[in-house]
């Protein structure tokens, strides 16, 4: 607009515009907007909606093939490295059932150990709820009553699912019957394998000392009394 503007004050064909009497600059505001706003409307539309979902079905299809189930991947007669070479599987054969592999050798590396484990056969399972652990970071946000400041405390959960989409979805689903309002701070990926419920009470005590027996001895004496 501003281009054809100078281009016809230099060609002073804004004198002959302004000498007819009944146009004037404002005259110019209707076919600019007919032609810019269906333009506007068009890269609002997409900067607004159809870009955000175009990059997080990209990142989401991108997760799901950099998370997929390594044991899916492996191959008869080859190593094959996941967990950016921390775990390596080779099985020898496949077996006779579609979910049968037979001869396996798994070899991990962790922080303070490293572990393998060799087998003769072995089946793939499909955990329903999903086969990794992700460690979540919230932020719940409380207002102080005096000042009206918002306070945030810190809280670790831990999600069992396939994908970082299903772990934020697992974390949501098991926020749905509390009131308080939380943010998600980061979400990654643990080395866990799997977890099991602990109980205290399950732990067998070890052999009692001579002061502990006598301070048993004691109070059994007393209640007798």
């Amino acid at each position: 607009v501003l281009m054809t503007l100078m281009r016809w004050w230099q060609d002073n064909e804004m004198v002959v515009w302004f000498s007819s009497g009944a146009w004037s600059l404002l005259s110019w505001v209707g076919p600019v907007l007919r032609f810019a706003l269906p333009l506007v409307a068009v890269i609002a539309l997409l900067s607004l909606f159809i870009s955000p979902w175009a990059r997080s079905q990209t990142e989401m299809i991108r997760t799901q093939y950099q998370q997929r189930d390594e044991v899916n991947a492996i191959a008869p007669g080859r190593f094959i490295e996941t967990m950016g070479g921390r775990r390596v599987f080779f099985i020898e054969s496949a077996g006779d059932a579609p979910n049968r592999v037979g001869r396996i050798f798994v070899a991990e590396a962790g922080l303070d150990k490293e572990s393998t484990v060799m087998a003769e056969g072995g089946s793939i399972e499909i955990n329903e709820e999903g086969d990794r652990y992700y460690k979540i970071k919230v932020y719940f946000i409380t207002l102080d009553e005096k000042s009206g400041a918002e306070k945030k405390t810190a809280a670790m959960m831990l999600a069992q699912a396939s994908t970082l989409k299903e772990a934020i979805s697992v974390l949501e689903e098991g926020m749905k019957g509390t009131l308080a309002d939380y943010t998600i701070a980061s979400v990654t990926e643990t080395l866990l394998m799997d977890v099991f419920p602990f109980d205290a009470n399950s732990i067998p005590s070890g052999p009692k000392s001579a002061e502990e027996k006598l301070a048993e001895e004691k109070q059994a004496a007393e209640a007798h009394k």
